[in-house]
């Protein structure tokens, strides 16, 4: 057990554009056993952390509104550039990391501590959002939504 956090996306796929039906049929021929079904919704799971509880209290902050009950949260771009912001700035100089990017306690959360594996988060964190937020990437992922959620 533990707090498990999940950055996914989410692509509806119209069955009436044209390259949205060659993707739908690409879809089918992968999996043959939905055969008939409407296939209408491709997703992925973009990035995975465990336990980095201050990256997750960043999400509850900024998207969720303060609510923590495991739910889904829309991420916009802007939110994400936000996060890169601040992980820069606290991988840059770690005494900026308890203002700009809090731990946060809670059952099976982790530790607080602003150790070696809290930075390692935000250093991975950063690594994947300079990553993902590049033009190329983000003209890839046009039409698609993005989702945050956590479970413990």
């Amino acid at each position: 057990m533990g707090l498990d956090m999940f950055f996914t996306g989410k692509r509806y796929l119209w069955d009436f554009g044209d390259e949205d039906q060659d993707r739908i049929a690409a879809v089918a021929r992968v999996f043959p056993e939905a055969a008939g079904a409407r296939i209408n919704e491709v997703s992925a799971e973009f990035m995975y952390w465990r336990k980095a509880n201050a990256i997750h209290r960043w999400f509850v902050d900024t998207v969720q509104e303060g609510v923590d009950e495991c739910q889904e949260s829309l991420v916009s771009i802007e939110d994400l550039h936000d996060l890169r912001d601040i992980c820069k700035l606290v991988s840059e100089d770690h005494s900026k990391a308890e203002k700009l990017l809090p731990a946060q306690s809670g059952f099976f959360f982790g530790s607080t501590e602003y150790d070696e594996y809290y930075f390692d988060d935000v250093e991975r964190t950063l690594k994947w959002l300079n990553g993902f937020l590049t033009k190329e990437a983000l003209d890839a992922l046009k039409g698609w939504d993005f989702y945050y959620r956590a479970s413990w």
